[in-house]
């Protein structure tokens, strides 16, 4: 009817404009008159989402999915609520009735590989971010995974790539420079990842860990008093980043200064025992 469809734009525009409640009781008028209506369920549901109310959009979502079980999207969005309620093995099953019905459905391939990663199970996550990728390529968050995935798995060479191909997608993002310097290092090209670094310190002046690496970049480069500058840099930015502290202890025992080396590892350690 007029006044259900009304209803239901309202609630679609309250939900874009994030005024959760409103678009809430949109939904529940436009459930009130046709209690069957998918697109009002699943609206609902991300709403609930959205609003920190897992369980009642799980509520929502079981019942459009009782009316209509061959729409990819609710089987999708039902594995993303079963993931955040902790049902990692039930969210993988919807996951995978959503790619059944709908093979090239990019989210489904991401979000069953953020799943997977949860579970460790990284060779699968990264799978899935590979197709994810493969089937939407500008898709920042994908790419981000994969490489994130590949980095864990230390496939580092293939890591670096992905990060290069992300920070031409996004070049003004720190962490992207800072991941792509973290996975060269792993590499050993240390020259490199300097570079990197000094990208990511450059559009984020306040990066404590990108001060930190740098410090280990310019450590392995024998550059020790530039080292040390970038880690007592990176100590003062932010004094509860163990890492901080042990890079600057590395460079203090590499300057033969091991009684102000002791205190910088008994920090890193009280940080993260």
């Amino acid at each position: 009817t007029p006044t259900v469809r009304q209803a239901l734009q309202k609630a679609f525009a309250f939900q874009q404009s994030n005024q959760l409640p409103s678009a809430i009781a949109e939904c529940k008028t436009v459930l009130a008159a046709d209690p069957g209506n998918v697109d009002a369920l699943y609206l609902l549901s991300l709403c609930l989402y959205r609003s920190g109310r897992a369980g009642d959009a799980l509520h929502s979502l079981n019942a459009a999915l009782g009316i209509r079980k061959d729409v990819a999207l609710l089987f999708n969005f039902r594995g993303v609520v079963l993931r955040a309620l902790g049902r990692r093995h039930d969210s993988l099953s919807d996951f995978d009735s959503a790619l059944a019905l709908r093979p090239d459905y990019g989210d489904a391939h991401y979000n069953k590989g953020n799943t997977l990663r949860d579970l460790g199970r990284l060779g699968e996550a990264r799978d899935c971010y590979e197709r994810a990728a493969r089937l939407e390529p500008q898709r920042i968050e994908f790419i981000n995974n994969l490489a994130g995935t590949l980095s864990e798995l230390n496939q580092n060479e293939r890591a670096v790539g992905y990060y290069e191909q992300l920070a031409k997608l996004s070049p003004r993002d720190p962490a992207v420079h800072a991941n792509r310097a973290l996975a060269l290092s792993r590499l050993g090209r240390f020259a490199e990842a300097l570079t990197s670094y000094d990208l990511a310190i450059e559009i984020n002046p306040l990066n404590a860990e990108g001060y930190s690496g740098r410090g280990d970049c310019l450590r392995e480069l024998g550059r020790l008093e530039e080292a040390l500058a970038s880690c007592e840099n990176a100590v003062r930015l932010d004094p509860g980043l163990p890492q901080a502290h042990c890079s600057l202890a590395n460079v203090l025992k590499e300057l033969k200064r091991p009684d102000q080396a002791l205190p910088s590892y008994d920090r890193a350690i009280s940080l993260k025992p």
